[in-house]
């Protein structure tokens, strides 16, 4: 599968947390990785962080989920999940030409790894787009979408804590 086909699949991969939730018409992978481009890219723009590669890495960042679905943190251990995610993006990139591989390799790998300024953003916004989506669920389990929010504050890094605290619910 290449990096288009993968990116057409994530139109028809429904976000898990959101069905656990009950909700009845839930985002797509898709619509999420949009809205949390668009929040990073706003972000890294206010910050001065690289731009360009933030998007790149936005876009890239739940790209495997075409293959591997969209798996949450209590379907199976991290580290099985990252394995299976490495393999689909290794499939992805596949077949893309040698320079486009290396460049979304390394960038595959620096959001992975989460050290740097823009990795980290990113994971950011990843959570910042699920908290702002969670808002829109009216028809949710209580519950589910409690512990949602929890999980997505305690991931969110506290230089954008104050982002969080202006989400009300």
């Amino acid at each position: 599968m290449g990096l288009a086909n993968a990116a057409l699949d994530l139109k028809e991969v429904y976000r898990s947390g959101w069905i656990k939730a009950g909700v009845k018409e839930g985002e797509t992978v898709a619509e999420h990785s949009y809205g949390a481009s668009i929040i990073a890219m706003a972000l890294s723009d206010i910050e001065g962080l690289d731009t360009e590669r933030v998007i790149k890495m936005t876009l890239l960042h739940d790209i495997a989920e075409g293959i591997v679905g969209d798996i949450t943190p209590d379907q199976i251990p991290r580290a099985e999940k990252k394995k299976h995610t490495q393999k689909a993006m290794d499939e992805i990139l596949e077949r893309l030409p040698e320079k486009l591989q290396n460049q979304y390799r390394n960038i595959w790998n620096e959001y992975v790894e989460a050290k740097t300024p823009e990795s980290i953003l990113v994971h950011d916004s990843d959570k910042i787009d699920m908290l702002l989506e969670s808002k829109r669920y009216k028809d949710a389990k209580p519950d589910v979408l409690n512990d949602i929010r929890q999980y997505a504050k305690a991931e969110i890094s506290s230089k954008r804590a104050d982002i969080i605290s202006d989400i009300s619910f």
